[in-house]
């Protein structure tokens, strides 16, 4: 009778052993999917930031370029002031 319950025991301890592994497995993988996720949205504004940091960049060396200036240059002339 101790016996029997004995291996009644052991079979249920087995059972749950291999039901908490693969629960553990699958709260691992929505995890990692959750952290992956979140890992490639990072990635992508990070990427958003650069390209716009770049355009800003490109736009406030055009600005300072002494030739952005050059067309808007009308000179001061004898005939323009009389």
């Amino acid at each position: 009778m101790v016996s029997k319950a004995w291996e009644e025991w052991q079979f249920k301890a087995a059972e749950l052993r291999a039901q908490q592994y693969l629960l553990a497995g699958a709260i691992r993988r929505m995890l990692n999917r959750l952290l992956s996720r979140a890992w490639e949205k990072w990635q992508q504004d990070a990427q958003a930031r650069r390209d716009l940091l770049a355009i800003l960049r490109a736009a406030a060396n055009k600005w300072r370029s002494p030739d952005y200036y050059v067309p808007f240059y009308y000179p001061v002339t004898e005939s323009f002031l009389s």
